[in-house]
């Protein structure tokens, strides 16, 4: 149950990161730069943490999967 939890973690961590992603890029061009860099920074931070999991569950693969 922990390792499906784990992938599915890693998922919703991804599916996050993506989001955020699209929504720094519109404000990129809506030339909105302050909010840009804040979001591109929380998108980094999640991209680093969903990462990590899977390289710290790299047997796991549920994590990897996710």
């Amino acid at each position: 149950m922990e390792a499906i939890l784990g992938g599915l973690l890693t998922f919703v961590l991804r599916l996050t990161d993506v989001t955020l992603g699209t929504l720094r890029i519109l404000m990129t061009v809506r030339g909105r730069k302050l909010p840009a860099a804040l979001i591109g920074f929380v998108e980094v931070t999640i991209f680093v943490v969903a990462i990590s999991q899977v390289v710290r569950n790299a047997t796991n693969s549920w994590s990897v999967l996710g």
